[in-house]
């Protein structure tokens, strides 16, 4: 496995959007649906886990939201709790977000929830 810094993703980011004709919408896309059918492959109870997603603005979190939203469609419970508020979250990221809203999926902001029940979130989850 190839490890890369921050910097050089993004250059190969901006290399898969211009010289490919990709959009980051669908770089995003096969990275989420590519993490799905990874935890497919590795657990075959999939749809008995319980998911969190820790997601914020960037599109690290515009992933995660892919990943959401295949999971949620596949029957899994899972929640996302957003380290930034909502509305600040835009771009490809954003779009993606506001489909897992209108989906259902479950939404929390960090900075609503005290921290014991982030805690006790993870310590009753599956899958982090």
């Amino acid at each position: 496995m190839k490890v890369v810094t921050s910097q050089q993703i993004r250059e190969i980011d901006r290399k898969a959007i211009e010289e490919n004709n990709l959009s980051g919408l669908t770089l995003m896309e096969n990275a989420g649906l590519r993490i799905f059918q990874s935890l497919k492959n590795i657990y075959t109870d999939l749809r008995l886990k319980k998911v969190i997603i820790f997601a914020g603005s960037g599109n690290n979190g515009g992933d995660g939201f892919v990943v959401a939203r295949h999971l949620y469609n596949y029957g899994v419970k899972v929640k996302i709790f957003l380290l930034v508020s909502f509305n600040k979250i835009k771009g490809e990221a954003g779009e993606n977000l506001n489909i897992i809203d209108k989906m259902g999926v479950e939404l929390i902001e960090t900075e609503t929830v005290k921290l014991e029940e982030i805690e006790g979130t993870i310590q009753n989850s599956d899958l982090i």
